[in-house]
């Protein structure tokens, strides 16, 4: 169970980077 809660924690930090590189 951990592992799929730091790969959900990955993921939506890869996401926000993301968003964050498309709006800068």
């Amino acid at each position: 169970m951990q592992g799929t809660l730091n790969e959900i924690d990955i993921r939506s930090i890869l996401q926000l980077i993301e968003l964050g590189q498309r709006t800068g």
